[in-house]
């Protein structure tokens, strides 16, 4: 691949990419550069320490190329053979250590070291010599003998610690909630349906919560408070006990302040306590929200979580609303049993999303896909009512692109 660069270099049409007379740089004193057309607009090239002199010129008119083309080329991706290197997680968090390891959000990738000092006759790298003006490494901060990795795209995965070691962990969503009698044409044979239904992580009910309706609203007539010894033990952290379901307080000043009026309208709600502690990448929330297409005789009220960098020193709560108004009576009882999934945790990446109108053009040709794709993939209906409308029965779950959910219950160390 290094060898390419110089092709590349003598074969682009913009006057930049044109360089003067370079000297020849023979093919054993350079050390090969991964190239991508994105990212930094940083490039270094690798020669032994005889060739240094009469190289650095040639690579100083290579880097004003680069950098005036307005090419941008993706820093070197592997550490050169022997050099240890930092381990960097996939979301920034890093470590120095000889070799990658698991790191807080799974596998580490290297990241840039220390610059040390090279044997002689080691390779070492040339650096622009015009500094800020070409957008490369100045002096103080060239790049390091070991080459620079691939920075991966973070994903959404999610991080959870127990209340306690003996309660449910999150599990993986399902595509199908109800058990239906043998047909055709339940919503639960839809594929839409069913990848919204498995799309992300259900939060599993600890304990069976009981509530019955009195005059003045719903009581709790089951309730349970776990302590925090468990998790003292494992962590060292000293934790206040946590109760598995509670009401709003009428006279509530804090977290935030209730106002007589309003506490009527929010008095059939209960929060309820996941007994997880969450965590998600940079820039990723979690919404917490309903199981989807999941009805019950209560409701998960939705929220977005800032798990990424509000961290609470009591586990999350969901708020669950129960029948109120004319759809309850006194004497009602409502029970919620213990295993039940209570919400469904989703995580969202944050940016600016804007939806407009396709110009007609786009349209036409949108359409016209789809055109394509029906005459592709449809078939003539057996059934004499099509009036030979396409069939595409199982043509569209057979091309359907799905998420993958899944729960790593191991015990972590550490």
């Amino acid at each position: 691949q290094g060898s390419s660069v110089f092709a590349m270099l003598s074969r682009q049409a913009h006057p930049a990419w044109r360089l003067p007379s370079l000297p020849t740089l023979p093919s054993t004193q350079w050390r090969p550069v991964a190239v991508r057309p994105w990212d930094t607009r940083r490039f270094s090239c690798f020669v032994s320490s005889e060739a240094l002199a009469g190289t650095a010129t040639a690579c100083a008119a290579m880097s004003v190329a680069i950098a005036s083309s307005g090419r941008r080329f993706k820093r070197p991706l592997k550490a050169a053979k022997g050099d240890s290197s930092c381990s960097r997680s996939s979301y920034g968090v890093s470590s120095c250590r000889g070799s990658p390891q698991e790191g807080p959000f799974g596998r580490v990738r290297g990241c840039r070291q220390p610059r040390r000092s090279l044997p002689a006759g080691e390779a070492e790298p040339v650096e622009s010599a015009l500094g800020e003006e070409t957008g490369l490494p100045s002096a103080g901060e060239a790049a390091s003998p070991s080459l620079q990795p691939q920075r991966k795209r973070q994903s959404g995965g999610l991080r959870y610690y127990r209340y306690h070691s003996e309660l449910p962990h999150p599990r993986p969503a399902q595509s199908a909630y109800v058990v239906r009698e043998p047909g055709k044409g339940w919503p639960e044979q839809c594929p839409p349906i069913r990848a919204a239904q498995a799309f992300g992580w259900d939060v599993v009910n600890a304990f069976e919560m009981r509530f019955i309706r009195g005059e003045e609203g719903w009581e709790i007539a089951s309730g349970v408070a776990v302590q925090g010894g468990d998790l003292e033990d494992r962590t060292g952290v000293t934790p206040w006990p946590q109760d598995n379901c509670w009401a709003w307080d009428r006279d509530q000043v804090l977290p935030h302040e209730i106002s007589p009026h309003v506490y009527p309208e929010i008095k059939h709600q209960v929060k309820v306590s996941t007994y997880l502690y969450l965590q998600t990448p940079p820039g990723w929330a979690l919404l917490v929200s309903d199981i989807p297409n999941l009805h019950r005789n209560f409701t998960v009220i939705s929220a977005m979580l800032d798990t990424d960098w509000y961290f609470p020193v009591h586990p999350w709560h969901c708020v669950i609303e129960l029948p109120h108004g004319a759809a309850a009576a006194p004497g009602d009882e409502l029970v919620i049993p213990a295993g039940e999934p209570l919400c469904r945790l989703t995580p969202v990446r944050r940016g600016e999303y804007t939806a407009s109108e396709m110009s007609r053009k786009g349209f036409i040709r949108m359409y016209e896909k789809g055109e394509d794709w029906l005459e592709e993939n449809g078939r003539e209906s057996e059934d004499p009512k099509a009036e030979g409308a396409l069939d595409i029965t199982g043509a569209y779950r057979r091309q359907q692109r799905t998420a993958t959910f899944m729960v790593k219950t191991d015990e972590v160390e550490n």
